[in-house]
């Protein structure tokens, strides 16, 4: 029997603007990312989406390739490739997915199949901690996006959380 495969699956449900797909959230998370947690992380999006998160000087956390085929306006996937945070060993590499929840003003963001490079003890207690830190966070500038924007259209509060 092998040993226990230690994967991460988070999910996090965030209220948007109500215009705002999972595509432009995707991207709006990877800027605020690098502004929230300056000067220790930066952030890189190149032409084809894929995205680096970095650490002071020039060490890859998080290396996250766009998957544009299995990718919809209200659905945006990454695939987790690389970085000092990734088990290499892994031969099936997570994913964070972006998606619009049909008929309201909320995004799921998910994590599945991630597996750490770190102990899964060391995980639990330090970069979950930290992720759940940085997701409570995003949701703050995000809900406050969705009042500016519920103001300027006019719109009616509804399923806000």
């Amino acid at each position: 029997m092998g040993a226990l495969k230690q994967d991460v699956r988070s999910v996090h449900r965030i209220a948007l603007p109500y215009s705002w797909t999972a595509d432009e959230t995707a991207r709006y998370y990877v800027k605020w990312l690098s502004t929230f947690l300056n000067p220790w992380v930066k952030t890189d999006l190149d032409d084809e989406l894929n995205c680096r998160i970095g650490f002071i000087g020039n060490r890859t956390l998080l290396e996250l390739r766009y998957s544009a085929e299995r990718s919809t306006k209200n659905r945006s996937l990454y695939y987790i490739t690389g970085g000092l945070l990734m088990d290499s060993n892994s031969n099936e590499p997570g994913r964070m997915e972006f998606r619009k929840i049909p008929g309201s003003n909320e995004v799921i963001i998910a994590i599945h199949d991630y597996l750490p490079s770190i102990p899964w003890f060391v995980y639990y207690i330090t970069q979950a901690n930290m992720h759940t830190f940085v997701m409570s966070s995003f949701r703050r500038p995000m809900y406050k996006l969705g009042v500016i924007e519920r103001d300027r259209l006019g719109i009616v509060a509804s399923n806000v959380r």
